[in-house]
């Protein structure tokens, strides 16, 4: 395997880890406000949502085709997607009433499978917090206007004395996409040097899988702008960085939902294509009894 796999690889396996287990709790967003939440009961875990009839699977290395054909047929299960990059992540298809969590365990007692689990949903992390006040919070240079407290911020204008950020700063913002038809956002958006195909020129909609992408929730929009909305243009707000290139994957649908299978892709592209940041501002879907 390739350095370029193998680091691609860790980070999807990291990521992954990230996307299970520390989704416990509030994820890192791009913004100047602090929550915490309680941590989640096992029982609560188990119940996390999942696409009905699908689970992700990855065999070990040196497994063969016939070996993978065979280990799904003895479960029942069938291969809907090979998941695009270099993650090794294959999507599988149920038959009607297998149960997932189920067949997950069935499939890690086999040897030659590594990792195994639901396409667990995940969805938007909500950037407006209900504090009545919040819109008088001046988090990246507070001078106590409106009745804030002076000096209380992230020292943004300091960080301005050093640098205002560079279109060479790849920044990936795994979302419900971008609107780059906005004025804070339209030179701040991220070129493909070396498009496919598919004519991925700003990144990829792994939700519609298109190279058109349109922001229908106002999600990643949202978050592009905290991140890198044009600075000292005469319009609107300035992001922490004022020029950057953002690259929009978009892998929540019109709802703020999507899933694992696609941020995996989502998260493969971007290290790919030479993101050195990614935004991940999601929490997990709300339980529901299965």
């Amino acid at each position: 395997m390739s350095s370029s796999s193998s680091r691609s690889a860790a980070l999807i396996s990291l990521s992954l880890s990230y996307i299970l287990v520390v989704l416990l709790f509030t994820p890192f967003v791009v913004s100047a406000r602090t929550l915490s939440k309680p941590a989640v009961s096992t029982q609560e875990q188990s119940q996390a949502p999942y696409r009905d009839g699908e689970i992700l699977v990855r065999f070990r290395d040196g497994v063969s085709a016939r070996d993978k054909e065979t280990i799904l047929a003895t479960h029942g299960v069938r291969r809907k997607q090979q998941l695009e990059g270099d993650s090794g992540f294959e999507k599988l298809e149920l038959p009607a009433g297998k149960d997932a969590k189920a067949a997950v365990v069935q499939l890690l007692l086999n040897p030659q499978v590594q990792f195994a689990e639901p396409n667990f949903l995940i969805s938007k992390e909500d950037l407006t917090p209900n504090d009545p006040q919040f819109n008088q919070q001046w988090a990246l240079q507070n001078t106590g206007q409106n009745g804030g407290q002076f000096g209380s911020d992230i020292k943004a204008s300091a960080a301005w004395d050093k640098t205002t950020g560079a279109a060479s700063t790849v920044i990936a913002v795994i979302d419900s996409g971008i609107d780059f038809t906005h004025p804070d956002l339209a030179n701040n958006q991220w070129t493909n040097t070396k498009p496919s195909t598919k004519v991925d020129l700003h990144g990829w909609d792994f939700v519609n899988n298109s190279a058109e992408i349109i922001d229908e929730q106002g999600h990643g929009t949202a978050v592009a702008g905290i991140i890198a909305a044009e600075g000292n243009n005469s319009v609107g707000i300035t992001g922490v960085m004022w020029r950057a290139s953002l690259m929009s994957l978009r892998v929540l649908d019109n709802t703020g939902t999507g899933d694992v299978a696609n941020a995996v892709q989502a998260i493969d592209y971007a290290v790919t294509h030479g993101a050195q940041v990614i935004n991940l501002s999601w929490v997990r879907v709300a339980n529901r009894s299965r």
